[in-house]
């Protein structure tokens, strides 16, 4: 089966159906998740850097989910 989670921002589809995605890439299901925004809206920061750290987070999150992620990055 195939399983394409789509959230706006980061940690989105981890906090609402990380696990359910994980249970389904542990037997086997081909699981993705899609990113859409790049995290940058902070008030305070570099807005590269954010969206860079908010990458590198989204990304570690699906590789413990056992997903592949789509990074949308959008501003």
């Amino acid at each position: 089966m195939n399983i394409l989670a789509i959230g706006a921002h980061g940690d989105d589809i981890e906090v609402q159906c990380g696990g359910t995605l994980a249970k389904a890439a542990a037997r086997g299901d081909n699981t993705f998740m899609c990113v859409v925004t790049d995290g940058r809206g902070r008030p305070r920061g570099n807005p590269d850097e954010i969206a860079a750290v908010r990458h590198k987070e989204s990304q570690a999150s699906a590789d413990v989910i056992g997903a592949e992620l789509f990074w949308l990055g959008i501003p």
